[in-house]
């Protein structure tokens, strides 16, 4: 697994070990986490319910970003409740420690499907790596600056320690959400924190996850005060989106088109059903609390729909990769945001294509 360190200037070559580094570490596993399960795929444009009408079912392996939580959670409930198994599909879900690791796994042919976050799926391919977004598990970014002082603006946080994981790219984020009040990063204190202190010498605020950090600290009986990063000056952006290699989407259309018609049924059965949801996650990792993921999957349902109403689930709108592209261009995070808008496809999506 590739480490994350710094990245190179803008205009310097994009050599692999240069690009990943401004990518968002996430939270590590004990090791990793296979859950060989049964599940899916075949079928093109038709809604199927009788298997076996399909043909045997064919081995699809997911490479997620990290391990089994609300983040997944369809893809979790889609192999719990048969509905990979109804789409002639025998899913397995590997559980990373990152975007790195799900797509190392996918340019390696371990995976045929990965989930990752949109910063990564563009830095790899303005690495050279031939792989397009699908569609996306939630239709928005998870970060946010939260604080647990006030926070009306943010001339708050000028001269305060703030807190990042570290990479450019929370950096960035950070100092998008200072320049809507006219303010530079060095006008406050960059630390490394993961999160904000009411007392003492920590962070004033950070750069952390809203669906996740911040409804852990609500549940802790604080009351977080939080700015998404999509109110902060940055475009929006998914970090789950669904890639598969430009060979599997110009050859396997059938097995993605099944895939994804497994998943939105999935993901509408964990709209339907949180607590059964919360549930299946708790099985696959009782590391979790069942509190914590009912209250994570309560506030991601915000995000589990397209922003636009009348595109089906899983639809990403390639002018806000395009305008996301170009800001990450911007402040040096890409070389060019050239094929941004190409990097994503709807074709696959039901109801979408052929």
């Amino acid at each position: 697994m590739r480490s994350a360190s710094s990245v190179s200037a803008a205009r310097a070559p994009l050599a692999r070990g240069r690009v990943w580094p401004l990518l968002r570490r996430r939270r590590r596993l004990r090791g990793l986490l296979v859950l060989p399960l049964a599940a899916a795929c075949a079928g093109c444009g038709e809604l199927h319910t009788d298997s076996s009408a399909l043909g045997p079912a064919r081995p699809l392996t997911i490479a997620l970003s990290g391990p089994a939580s609300a983040l997944y959670a369809p893809l979790y409930v889609g192999v719990a409740d048969g509905e990979f198994t109804r789409g002639a599909l025998r899913v397995s879900l590997t559980a990373g420690s990152s975007d790195t690791a799900s797509l190392d796994a996918l340019e390696s042919g371990q995976a045929q499907v990965a989930i990752a976050s949109e910063p990564a799926v563009l830095a790899a391919r303005a690495d050279g790596e031939r792989v397009v977004a699908i569609g996306a598990l939630e239709d928005g970014a998870l970060e946010a600056i939260i604080s647990l002082r006030p926070l009306a603006s943010p001339r708050a946080l000028v001269g305060k320690k703030v807190g990042t994981d570290g990479t450019k790219l929370a950096a960035a984020e950070l100092s998008s959400y200072l320049e809507t009040a006219g303010l530079s990063a060095a006008q406050v204190r960059l630390v490394q924190a993961s999160e904000p202190t009411a007392r003492g010498n920590g962070a004033y605020a950070v750069v952390a996850r809203w669906d996740l950090d911040a409804v852990a600290l609500a549940i802790a009986h604080h009351r977080p005060n939080v700015v998404r990063v999509a109110a902060a000056g940055v475009p929006r952006y998914t970090d789950l989106a669904i890639v598969v290699r430009v060979g599997e989407a110009r050859h396997q259309g059938a097995l993605i088109r099944a895939f994804l018609q497994s998943l939105t049924r999935a993901e509408a059965m964990t709209r339907a059903n949180p607590t059964g949801a919360a549930q299946i996650l708790v099985r696959a990792n009782p590391a979790l609390s069942m509190r914590l993921e009912l209250a994570a999957l309560s506030a991601t349902q915000t995000v589990a729909e397209p922003s636009a109403g009348n595109q089906p689930f899983g639809y990403q709108s390639p002018y806000a990769w395009q305008s996301f592209g170009e800001w990450m261009a911007a402040r040096g995070l890409l070389r060019s945001a050239a094929v941004a808008g190409d990097t994503i496809t709807d074709e696959f999506l039901p109801g979408q294509g052929e």
